[in-house]
């Protein structure tokens, strides 16, 4: 017999929730480091205003994206020009970027789209981009046709590391909601209790065993032959039975023959039959 309990194991349902908890923060902190992290990058492009000779430092090489910035402001101008800040305009027409390495080579620059960000202090699109093969000083020249309000942004994608963190987030909750409701599935249900009652011990016999049929040492019954008593006259009208032993009234036993009864008032035998032998002299 098996009867519920109604316990349920508590353990794992804090378990199950807590585990809930913790990945839903951890990778809400994640996405938000993910969102921080663009803003970040945006924040660190090297600006370069219009009619300037600006002098930008690269430490590392690899290729860089030159942006059109039409909303920003400039901490500083390294050059010979003087810029305004903060700006917010549109995109300039008939714009001229030319770069130069720290011998004074000018660098290829390739037209490049598809990029664009707005943190809400930076807002830019992609123009054109640049491959470094050196780090150090360079000069960008900026100038343009029409157009005051804007200046070039120098960096790398704005997404770079943001889309890990944002995959790491999403596969974190994930994680979080199927181990913990795993817990909390296996902690809802009722533990089954085994209440079986024991049954009472009875003796085993090994198989093909052959009890004896009464205890050892008793000795077998002789075999019948089907008679329960003295068989007597049967007795007519429904009288009392006769009784088979009473003086006068010879009966047959069964499997028992008598001798015949005679009148001869003496009872001795015929010497000359079974007498005692006689001498003859």
């Amino acid at each position: 017999m098996v009867e519920a309990t109604g316990k349920r194991r508590t353990w794992q349902l804090v378990l199950g929730v807590g585990l809930v908890f913790v990945c839903a923060v951890v990778a809400a902190v994640l996405w938000f480091a993910a969102d921080d992290l663009h803003n970040d990058n945006v924040a660190g492009f090297a600006r370069a205003p219009l009619d300037c000779d600006t002098t930008l430092n690269f430490e590392g090489t690899g290729r860089f994206v030159l942006y059109i910035e039409t909303m920003g402001e400039l901490d500083g101008v390294a050059g010979d020009c003087e810029a305004s800040s903060p700006y917010a305009g549109a995109a300039p027409s008939g714009l001229q970027l030319e770069l130069r390495d720290g011998q004074g080579d000018q660098l290829e620059l390739l037209d490049f789209g598809g990029l664009s960000y707005d943190t809400g202090d930076f807002a830019g699109e992609s123009n054109q981009t640049v491959l470094i093969d050196e780090p150090g000083d360079h000069v960008l020249s900026v100038t343009a046709a029409d157009g005051t309000d804007f200046v070039v942004a120098v960096g790398r994608d704005p997404d770079d590391g943001v889309t890990l963190l944002r995959v790491a987030a999403i596969l974190l909750m994930i994680a979080g909601l199927l181990a913990g409701g795993l817990f909390l599935v296996l902690g809802s249900r009722r533990r089954q209790v085994a209440a079986a009652t024991p049954a009472p011990w009875q003796p085993t016999a090994p198989p093909n065993a052959n009890w004896p049929s009464g205890p050892p040492g008793f000795p077998v019954p002789p075999p019948t032959t089907g008679a329960t008593g003295i068989a007597g006259q049967p007795t007519m009208g429904g009288g009392p039975a006769a009784d088979p032993l009473a003086e006068g009234t010879p009966q047959r036993l069964r499997g028992l023959v008598l001798p015949p009864v005679t009148n001869d008032p003496d009872p001795s035998p015929d010497p000359g039959s079974w007498g005692p032998p006689s001498a003859n002299q």
